[in-house]
């Protein structure tokens, strides 16, 4: 009887010693798992979770490869067309700075009874290139005091002075003289003043003008106008000549 109670003593108490140690066990796995819990809370995301991400993104782009790279190959086109714009008008600006211009200043003119009226022209080169293929047409005029001169609408009455050369250097000119011309019939000669030209003249009635238009080429091959207009007057004397200096204009 006594030695039953024994063994029964001796299985309670290994019992109760692998209980105690399983409680240990037990309660050093849990206390692990709650310190590995709070590193994952206190960090990014967990290797299942990264996993995931990465699949869900991968999937995500397969699904969308084609938007995705025509998105930024439209990108890579619009940057392209404004770096384009950006070079173009670089050149554009270099260009206009180095181009050839064509410059038209004239002398004196010649107003004597008698006499045929007559200004010289004469065509600069201020620019830093050559100009090419210059093509000038200048008239002379004799204009009433209360009208405009006519410009490309010439009087049946007169001609023009016609200029055409190869090239001018920069810095260099071409002389144009330009003449009035009358008709007599279908004979063009060179206008001689009368008396009562001269005196309407010198009263303010009439004044001169002299003006044209000339054509170039750059050495880029563009081509470009000038156009130009100078008036004589009567000192003093009030005319309409407003239409005569804004003729002047270049591109």
């Amino acid at each position: 009887m006594s030695k039953h109670k024994g063994k029964h003593h001796e299985n309670h108490c290994k019992d109760k010693t692998a209980r105690h140690d399983a409680g240990v066990t037990l309660g050093a796995s849990k206390h692990d798992t709650i310190d590995t819990r709070e590193t994952y809370t206190q960090g990014a995301y967990s290797p299942n979770e990264q996993r995931n991400i990465f699949y869900r993104f991968f999937d995500w782009f397969e699904r969308h490869s084609n938007a995705v790279i025509a998105s930024f190959t439209a990108v890579i086109a619009f940057v392209g067309i404004l770096q384009w714009i950006v070079i173009g008008g670089q050149l554009d600006e270099m260009r206009s700075d180095q181009r050839a211009w064509i410059k038209a200043a004239n002398e004196p003119v010649q107003f004597t009874e008698g006499s045929v009226v007559m200004c010289q022209v004469n065509l600069l080169n201020p620019g830093k290139m050559p100009a090419r293929h210059i093509d000038a047409h200048f008239l002379l005029e004799l204009v009433d005091s209360r009208s405009a001169p006519h410009f490309e609408h010439y009087p049946p009455d007169t001609a023009t002075s016609d200029l055409t050369t190869g090239i001018i250097f920069p810095n260099d000119s071409v002389a144009l003289p330009t003449i009035l011309f009358t008709k007599d019939g279908n004979i063009l000669h060179p206008h001689i003043l009368t008396h009562d030209e001269v005196t309407n003249f010198l009263g303010g009635k009439t004044y001169i003008s002299v003006y044209g238009k000339a054509t170039f080429d750059d050495v880029y091959g563009i081509q470009h106008w000038v156009h130009f207009c100078h008036f004589y007057a009567t000192t003093g004397i009030r005319v309409e000549a407003k239409s005569c200096t804004d003729y002047n204009d270049a591109n």
